[in-house]
């Protein structure tokens, strides 16, 4: 091999060299480029998912909720109030013995001051109702507002009629919602229960007020 011929394979052998060590740099740069854009990615990720379960942990409150009830609620108030957040004192009218039309009546006389969700909590002491009963007390409330019905339940009566009719109102009506007291406590009453058997004890007092609640909290717009 000529002197010539050494000297241009050295070039291209510096050239190739110096080829590689481009790529190589460019290779690292770019690894470097995705590394920190994706650290970047998770970080924001987790930050949205921290602010969003942040949201979610503060948004439900229930300032804006009024309780129509009978003795059921009446006597579960203290535990109601502990158990709801926000929920105030002056938004629960429970009375013992309250029928239905008395409550319908409320709802008429007091309908300025019912918040945008309202828990109408009667029938206990009111059954069997009729389909008319359940149409003059949403008319009362407002189906401009969210309307809870909750389920009956005691050992003294039956209230097929009535628990049927509020399902059937709130499969119908989007506004409509129902916090089912009856199957939350029906596959073991006693445990629930006050001996009477219509009231419920400290621990159904508990199990009365969560069910409320985990009603209100599938309502987006409470």
């Amino acid at each position: 091999m000529s002197e010539e011929n050494i000297k241009i394979r050295h070039q291209q052998i510096n050239i190739i060299t110096l080829v590689l060590a481009i790529i190589v740099i460019i290779e690292t740069i770019i690894i470097s480029i995705l590394f920190t854009n994706l650290s970047h990615e998770n970080t924001i990720s987790a930050s949205n998912k921290k602010e969003s379960k942040s949201s979610q942990e503060v948004k439900f409150s229930a300032k804006n909720v009024s309780i129509i009830g009978d003795s059921i609620t009446f006597l579960a108030k203290n535990t109601i109030l502990k158990t709801i957040p926000d929920l105030k004192e002056e938004n629960i009218n429970a009375k013992n013995g309250r029928l239905w039309h008395e409550g319908i009546e409320i709802a008429e006389k007091d309908n300025k001051k019912l918040k945008k969700t309202v828990v109408f909590a009667l029938g206990t002491n009111s059954t069997p109702l009729k389909e008319k009963d359940i149409t003059e007390a949403l008319d009362a409330i407002g189906m401009d507002k969210n309307i809870i019905l909750t389920t009956n339940y005691t050992l003294e009566k039956n209230y097929y009629y009535n628990n049927k009719l509020f399902r059937k109102f709130a499969k119908e009506y989007k506004n409509i919602y129902l916090a089912d007291w009856s199957k939350a406590i029906r596959d073991n009453p006693t445990k629930y229960l006050e001996p009477d058997p219509i009231h419920p004890n400290s621990i159904g007092e508990v199990i009365y007020a969560k069910t409320i609640l985990k009603t209100l909290k599938t309502i987006k717009d409470l």
